[in-house]
């Protein structure tokens, strides 16, 4: 896999460098200028599956690498001041001793611009473990992961999967309460059944439909059992590319029946096409309503749904 995965952000001292809503307005009420380096941020608590919960957190992203100039910034600056200059210094008495400069953030950051790709995110620590698929640009801090490269899609649908969980959760150590330590060294070791990009095609429209309803914060019944549908596709899928030759036995499919489903079209309201598609793959007549509700008579997948 031609993958990267990063930590997040680490600044060293998240109080003054990760910022509230306001706060950023006030910043940049004083110096327009600032809006170059405050970027949005998740916490590794605002993560859930396929969307977060953002809960309106900025970054400064003074990131060493950047070579900034602190003089061109004075709403930052007059921020950060506000501190006190020795709790920003790098000089082992106020944050940890490196190289940097008392207004940069603590680590280089080398990697700053995969934060502004399309990415996958998951937070390091976990009960649940979800994943997100993004292409805000948002950055996150150093209780997160991301992942950028190809067929991050797939992977995406692939690892918010009830497959992945069963299979794959024990690779991971359990910490207190149950959560799961999610740490690059374990996750990167986890093996995953490669794809071509056309294979990818399901997939990809599938999680975009997921990304755009979690999207809505869906308030009406309907649209969250909607919601709770097409993530149950989401398993199907996943489980009709793993176990292939029992789905065909089973006279179940469901790729090829997404593949031809309508890409959603930002000139209409979503939620409209999104219900519209539902109602389409909701009949008890289509291959997608049957495979989602016939597939638990393969013995493998009755094994994992009722240990989920």
């Amino acid at each position: 896999w031609a993958l990267n995965i990063n930590r997040g952000i680490v600044t060293g001292y998240n109080e003054a460098f990760i910022i509230d809503g306001k706060t950023k307005d006030e910043i940049l009420n004083l110096d327009p200028n600032s809006e170059d380096i405050i970027k949005p941020m998740l916490r590794g608590k605002d993560i859930s599956s396929w969307y977060p919960e953002w809960e309106d957190y900025w970054l400064i992203g003074t990131f060493p690498c950047r070579k900034l100039d602190i003089n061109l910034y004075s709403g930052i600056a007059e921020h950060l001041l506000k501190f006190g200059k020795n709790r920003l210094e790098q000089d082992g008495k106020g944050r940890k001793k490196t190289g940097n400069k008392w207004f940069e953030t603590q680590d280089q950051i080398n990697y700053w611009e995969e934060f502004e790709k399309p990415k996958m995110i998951f937070p390091n620590m976990t009960k649940y473990l979800p994943f997100v698929y993004d292409e805000t640009g948002i950055f996150t801090n150093q209780k997160c992961f991301i992942v950028t490269g190809k067929n991050l899609k797939y992977l995406t649908c692939f690892f918010n999967s009830k497959l992945f969980k069963y299979c794959f959760s024990d690779n991971f150590p359990e910490l207190q309460g149950g959560t799961r330590e999610l740490s690059k060294i374990y996750f990167d070791k986890i093996p995953v059944k490669t794809i071509t990009d056309k294979e990818e095609i399901p997939f990809a429209k599938l999680v975009d439909y997921l990304v755009a309803l979690k999207k809505e914060k869906l308030e009406n019944d309907t649209d969250k059992f909607i919601l709770i549908y097409f993530e149950q596709i989401a398993n199907a899928l996943v489980f009709e590319w793993y176990f292939k030759e029992e789905f065909e036995k089973a006279g179940l499919s469901v790729a090829k029946h997404l593949e031809v489903l309508p890409d959603l079209n930002d000139n209409e309201i979503i939620i409209h096409q999104l219900r519209k598609i539902y109602i389409t793959i909701n009949q008890e007549n289509h291959p997608i309503h049957q495979a989602v509700f016939s597939m638990l008579s393969i013995p493998q997948i009755e094994l994992i749904m009722n240990n989920n």
